[in-house]
């Protein structure tokens, strides 16, 4: 796990924890729990298959399975075989789009 550590708080992160002081202590954590909490919220969400489109969008089987063969889902599915992948933040975007329709 590759971390940026700040430059102020290099020489802290170096000392032995009884030898800090809470202060420097409690910023070292802060800074610590920061980047792990932002490099897990950069992880893409991957669903499988057709009961994945249906527990993202919540619906049924036969209107997830129109979902997928519209071609709606193309730029965020990704392919092997018979199992497919849906890209769960790509997928929400693409639907939000308005494409088409009356006008």
């Amino acid at each position: 796990m590759q971390m940026a550590i700040n430059q102020t708080l290099a020489p802290t992160l170096n000392k032995r924890v009884i030898d800090a002081t809470v202060v420097e202590l409690a910023e070292a954590v802060a800074q610590i729990i920061g980047g792990a909490q932002h490099e897990s919220q950069k992880e893409k969400k991957y669903v499988r298959g057709i009961p994945g489109i249906m527990d993202t969008f919540h619906c049924s089987r036969s209107k997830a399975s129109q979902m997928r063969g519209s071609g709606i889902l193309d730029a965020a599915i990704i392919e092997d075989g018979r199992i497919f992948l849906l890209d769960v933040d790509k997928a929400l975007e693409l639907v939000g789009r308005k494409q088409g329709g009356r006008k």
